[in-house]
């Protein structure tokens, strides 16, 4: 239900600017406003990232930027928005309400704050409030709560290598990510895989884990498969839906596993799930085990990931407990959650 004054048929602008797993996380809140309010839901973001909405189909158009807000700006004021819905809450949407005198903006609560409040004095909390928790909550000026169904992701693909050729249930590894401190190392993934040999195994991320996956594959023998590189969002999407058991770091496509019910087994090395940044399912389902190195008195060592250790000694990938990865995804492939 939504609040008084608050009815449908509105046109309402989501801000959400990057990376992919931020994007992801935002998709309840485009369900909300669709389903709840029945809104005209439109989204801004910068043009790298387009293709993570377009197949969207609560989405009913999408304003892009490269680099400012003035790119964009006469369109958005030709739209009559009757509010925006800020998910990035930085300077430059702080500036976008300026551009849009009059309108309504609800902006979500990051929480920075008491992270780097952590980082800084080397705590970890018990558990922060999850993302998708503070994105919804901007919605409370419109009487609309979390509903429970937890992410959403729609793949744009076409036929090609991009669609699984697998006919064998098959391993997924995801072994990229944005920041050095979130990334496993090459002997880790092969000692971690070798459980799943002759099972196919392939290896997923961008353009950036080319050389890490051909590293992969040569030194596994070709018993691990690499498509770093090859795929769109959307391909390794298909790829990942495909999969019996995920296995990934702390990066976009682990939210994009979690949005297709994937179940996985997530590894933290420099940030922490505890921030908030756990892979999320449906209310009841639960089919992520995630794994860490608890006993280090540097974790975390920042909010979302450094170019390198601080302490120089990385132990909080180099120590990652390879048994225990093992053991929680041997159980998950078995019970066939994914099925």
């Amino acid at each position: 239900m939504s609040a008084p004054g608050v009815t449908a048929g509105k046109k309402y602008l989501i801000v959400r600017f990057s990376a992919m797993g931020d994007i992801v996380l935002t998709s309840p809140v485009v369900r909300l406003l669709k389903e709840g309010v029945g809104a005209e839901v439109h989204v801004l973001t910068k043009a790298r990232y387009a293709v993570l909405w377009k197949a969207n189909p609560r989405v009913s158009r999408i304003h892009t930027i490269e680099n400012h807000l003035q790119e964009v700006m006469p369109e958005l004021r030709a739209e009559g928005f009757d509010r925006v819905i800020d998910l990035h809450a930085n300077w430059r949407t702080l500036l976008l309400q300026w551009y849009l005198p009059g309108v309504p903006f609800h902006r979500f609560r990051k929480g920075s704050l008491l992270r780097t409040w952590h980082v800084l004095m080397g705590t970890r909390p018990k558990r922060m409030k999850h993302i998708v928790t503070r994105y919804v909550e901007a919605l409370a000026p419109l009487g609309l709560d979390y509903d429970g169904k937890g992410l959403e992701f729609y793949p744009d693909t076409h036929p090609s290598l991009e669609m699984p050729q697998a006919k064998e249930p098959y391993l997924a590894l995801v072994v990229g990510a944005g920041h050095f401190t979130k990334r496993i190392p090459v002997d880790k993934w092969l000692a971690i895989a070798k459980s799943w040999y002759p099972h196919p195994i392939y290896a997923l991320g961008g353009e950036e884990d080319t050389a890490t996956g051909l590293q992969l594959q040569e030194q596994s023998k070709g018993q691990i498969t690499s498509l770093c590189g090859q795929l769109s969002p959307g391909g390794s999407a298909a790829w990942l839906a495909g999969a019996r058991l995920v296995i990934t770091g702390d990066t976009g496509l682990m939210h994009i596993a979690a949005a297709l019910r994937r179940p996985m087994v997530s590894l933290w090395g420099g940030t922490i799930p505890e921030f908030g940044w756990l892979p999320i399912y449906p209310e009841g389902m639960n089919r992520n085990v995630s794994i860490q190195k608890d006993d280090l008195p540097c974790r975390p060592c920042s909010r979302f990931g450094r170019a390198d250790c601080p302490r120089g000694h990385f132990r909080c990938m180099h120590d990652l407990p390879v048994q225990a990865v093992i053991d929680a995804g041997e159980l998950l492939w078995k019970n066939n959650y994914g099925k």
